[in-house]
This record gives C-alpha cells, sequence and structure tokens, in this order.
C-alpha cells in the first residue's frame, strides 16, 4: 500500500542557485559584521542588521528567497520574545510598585501623543483621511520593546547597568504599557477595516480586560507558588536537575504564558515578559540554588545576542518597502511626520521632571563602599532630573517591529476587504508609506540618541535619585569587594566583617 505523507528529498545544498549556501553564509557573516560596525560608531549595533535585512531582503537587492524571509521572520520573533523574556528577568518589581502613578501617566501621555500629532498633520495640515490619521497615530504610539530591552541590555554589557535603576524600570513599564495599549487599538482598526459587526464596546475592551486580569492575577498566583516552589522544588531542581532542570522549568514556564496570551487575545510579548518576571521572583537567595536569570545569561543570552536577535532586526528590514518610499512628496511629508512622531515620544520624558516638581523626598547617594548619606532632594528639578528624562524619552523613539506590524495589517485590512459593504478604509498606501518613514526615521534616530546619553550621562543618572536602587547598592558592593588590591590583610579583614554581619539594606529608596 503506498504511502500518501509528503517528506523531504533530502540533498546537498548549491553555492549560488535554489538553496543558496553562499548566500546564507554572505548574510549571516554580514549581520554580524554590521553589528560591530554600527555599535562602534553609533553605539547601536542594530542598525547595521537592519541595514542589512534593506539590502539582503526583497526591499533592495532581493538576494535572499522568499522562503527564507519568511522563515527568519518567525525565527526572529522568537528572538523577540526572548529578549522581552530577558527584560522581565530583570525587572525590578518594587521599584515599579513604587513608580505605578507616573508610569501609567506617562504611557498614556505616550499613546495620546503621537495620535494627536497625527491628527493634526496627516488630517489638517496633509489632508488625508481622519480615519487614516487615526491608523498611522496607533502605528506610532507604540514603542519598539525588543529595540528597548536590546539596548539597555547592550549598555548594560559595556558596564552602565541603566536597566537595574529607577529610570530603566520605568522605562520597561511604560514601553510594554504602550505596546499593549497599541495593540488593542490594531483590534479595533482590524474590526472597522473588516467590517466587523460587534459592538464597539466589546472590540475595546476584549483585550484591555484580558491584559489587566492577566497582569493582575498573574502575580497573585506567582506569589501565592512561591512558598510552595521554595519549599518543594527548588532544592530538587537545583541538585538533581541542574541547567538542564531549570531550562525545561523556564520552557514549561514561557510556554505556558504564551499560549495563555494568545488564546485570552492579547498580545505574547505581554506573556513572555510575565514569565521573565515569574522566574525572577520563584527562586530564594539560599546557596547553591539554581538562578535562572544566570541560566538565561550564559546559556541562552550568547545565542540570542549573535542568532535570535540579529535576524529579529534584520526582519525588520526587509519589511520595509525600501524603494517605494523615494519620491519628493513621500520623503517630505515623511519626514515631517517623523520630526512630531520624535518628539511625541520624547516628551513622555518630561514627566520624570513634573514628578521631582510636585514631590519632595529623601534618598541615599553611596558615597563610599559602606557609607549611604541621607539628603533631602529639593521640590526643584535639578539637572539629573532632566537628563533622566531625555534618557527615558530617546528609549521610547523607536517603533520598529510594533509600529511596522500595525500599519502593514491596517494596510492588509483595508485592501482584502475593499468590496464588503460594511467594511471602512483604515489605511491606503500613501499613509502607510508616510508611516514608514516615521518608523524608520525613528527606529534609526531613537537608539542612536539613547546610545550616547547613556555613554556620557549614564552614570550621572546611576549616581543620582534616579539610579540609585538596593540592587545597584549590591551590585557596586560586590565589585568593590571583588576588585583586587594590594592590601590583602585589609581584604581579608573587610570580607570578614562583611560576611560576619550577614545582612544587607534591601530598602529601596
Amino acid at each position: 500500500m503506498a504511502s500518501n505523507s509528503i517528506t523531504t528529498t533530502y540533498e546537498e545544498p548549491t553555492m549560488v542557485q535554489e538553496r543558496p549556501l553562499l548566500v546564507l553564509i554572505g548574510f549571516y557573516y554580514f549581520l554580524q559584521f554590521a553589528r560591530i560596525i554600527a555599535d562602534y560608531v553609533f553605539s547601536a549595533g542594530l542598525l547595521g542588521e537592519i541595514a542589512v535585512g534593506i539590502i539582503f531582503g526583497g526591499p533592495l537587492a532581493g538576494i535572499l528567497p522568499h522562503e527564507w524571509e519568511e522563515t527568519w521572520l518567525t525565527v526572529g520573533y522568537l528572538g523577540l520574545v526572548l529578549i522581552v523574556f530577558s527584560g522581565g528577568l530583570d525587572f525590578d518589581a518594587q521599584v515599579f510598585l513604587r513608580s505605578i502613578p507616573i508610569a501609567f501617566i506617562a504611557a498614556f501621555w505616550g499613546v495620546l501623543l503621537p495620535i494627536a500629532f497625527s491628527f493634526a498633520i496627516l488630517w489638517k495640515a496633509f489632508g488625508y483621511p481622519i480615519l487614516h490619521a487615526f491608523t498611522a497615530g496607533c502605528a506610532l504610539s507604540s514603542t519598539s520593546l525588543g529595540t528597548t530591552f536590546f539596548v539597555l541590555q547592550s549598555q548594560t554589557k559595556k558596564g552602565l547597568n541603566v536597566q537595574a535603576t529607577r529610570v530603566g524600570t520605568l522605562l520597561t513599564a511604560i514601553a510594554l504599557s504602550d505596546d499593549v495599549i497599541a495593540l488593542v487599538l490594531l483590534t479595533v482598526v482590524q474590526s472597522l477595516g473588516g467590517g466587523s459587526n460587534s459592538t464597539l464596546g466589546w472590540i475595546v475592551g476584549k483585550p484591555i480586560v484580558a491584559s489587566v486580569a492577566l497582569s493582575i492575577v498573574s502575580p497573585i498566583v506567582v506569589y501565592a507558588f512561591r512558598p510552595i516552589y521554595r519549599r518543594f522544588l527548588e532544592v530538587p531542581i537545583s541538585r538533581y536537575g541542574g541547567y538542564r532542570g531549570a531550562t525545561t522549568v523556564g520552557f514549561l514556564v514561557l510556554c505556558a504564558y504564551l499560549a495563555i496570551s494568545f488564546y485570552i487575545h492579547t498580545t505574547m510579548l505581554l506573556g513572555a515578559f510575565l514569565a521573565g518576571m515569574t522566574l525572577a521572583v520563584w527562586p530564594s537567595d539560599r546557596e547553591g540554588v539554581i538562578n535562572y536569570k544566570h541560566i538565561f545569561e550564559e546559556i541562552f543570552d550568547p545565542l540570542l545576542k549573535r542568532y535570535f536577535a540579529s535576524l529579529f532586526f534584520a526582519s525588520i528590514g526587509y519589511s520595509i518597502p525600501f524603494l517605494d518610499l523615494f519620491t519628493a512628496k513621500r520623503f517630505w511629508q515623511g519626514l515631517v511626520y517623523s520630526v512630531f512622531m520624535f518628539i511625541g515620544k520624547l516628551l513622555v520624558g518630561i514627566w520624570i521632571p513634573i514628578r521631582d516638581l510636585v514631590t519632595k523626598e529623601r534618598f541615599k547617594v553611596d558615597e563610599e563602599s559602606d557609607k549611604y548619606k541621607t539628603k533631602i532632594h529639593s521640590s526643584k528639578p535639578n539637572k539629573d532630573s532632566w537628563i533622566a528624562g531625555l534618557i527615558l524619552g530617546s528609549a521610547m523613539l523607536a517603533r520598529g517591529e510594533i509600529g511596522v506590524l500595525i500599519l502593514q495589517v491596517s494596510l492588509t485590512t483595508s485592501q482584502s476587504n475593499a468590496g464588503s459593504d460594511n467594511a471602512i478604509s483604515v489605511m491606503d498606501n500613501e499613509t502607510y508609506l508616510i508611516g514608514i518613514w516615521a518608523v524608520a526615521w525613528n527606529t534609526i534616530i531613537g537608539p542612536v540618541a539613547f546610545g550616547l546619553m547613556v555613554k556620557y550621562f549614564g552614570q550621572r543618572v546611576i549616581d543620582s535619585h534616579w539610579g540609585d536602587t538596593a540592587r545597584l547598592r549590591i551590585e557596586r558592593q560586590e565589585s568593590i569587594y571583588a576588585a583586587p588590591t594590594l592590601n590583602t590583610e585589609a581584604t581579608i579583614t573587610q570580607e570578614t566583617k562583611v560576611k560576619g554581619t550577614g545582612t544587607q539594606d534591601n530598602s529601596d529608596v
């Protein structure tokens, strides 16, 4: 009886024909080479990877087969999920809880300003339909989570742990909130463009309720399960499973959150972030216990940085219709629109000096290894507040994958439902290309601006009241005690003193 199963014939790939091995080698090599050059010149290696994606992909040279582009789009999205997952592992929940009011105000500010500017520029100034302006504003209200986390982690590797500061925690919360809101707005746009008969309230409310419920229920369940994990699972996993057992647990938790997020119709990136937070909270501080963050950094982080993340940023590059952008009208309108979208996100940082203006708080400054000096922060914003605000605003600029996704889905929805009686046009080709210009400019300028700000002012912010947290103080102490010194006797005495106390100042300021 003949089998009906379909199999793939295993053949040796060719160098330049149907399955060009040389193209694969060249593409991967130039991704790494361009990342190193762009990181050295612009302090933003992802720009080189985006450029290679544009050159090798369909928008320009068309060197990559289309099937490869689709495959690497999926592999690249896995890279995005892992980037966001690692951001969850680094997230400081205690600092975030103290910053909830400013985080939500700034998040809504970062959504409303781009939409308002879109109405003013695309509808009033350029004369495009109001619904098209709204759709473009929804796309530009997002923030590229992948780019944000990747740039934060890149600066951490260079010795400036901005991600552990109050500004870094605030940035993570705002960027995640903006993306959830933008993807909720995308469901509204899809329903309008597809002629859905559902009520607008349910269209808007369903993803909002799902996202809020997952964000609230998940921490409750995680903290309720933590004593059980620490008592019954932590030691067996660490003793018998080792890094393989920890990897299995991390894989199961991540897959569970991704599945839950997908089936309750919220973004899977929120699920990836919450999975990282879960694995960061569960382990205790006992000696010999598996730390999921360390496992990720040692095993998966090198693979993520050199493979998955590179393909993710390259996939952004070949998703941009590069040649279609270059007409005089599209260029100047796209440039003007990009400037206002730049301003709309940069102004998110204004809430840091505003917060300092209306509050008065105590904070500690680590002047020496074991001495903290208490000061009173005046209600008048100082230079550090404005610098912290600029760092926050510049990190919000990149739109990247979420902006391109919303624009492309909106255009496809309008084109595929053009003949439907109930469908409404939510995007045309001209508005789409102007939006792509804005996404491209902001994704290019944002990481460069953020990298330069951190390079020249990052240490100042870390030492200020917007940077000093319990986690940073512990890291400073560890680096001081681990540093080599000529006075061996003094070092041993100091280490003995630290170990003898057995306590650490874990209070956040």
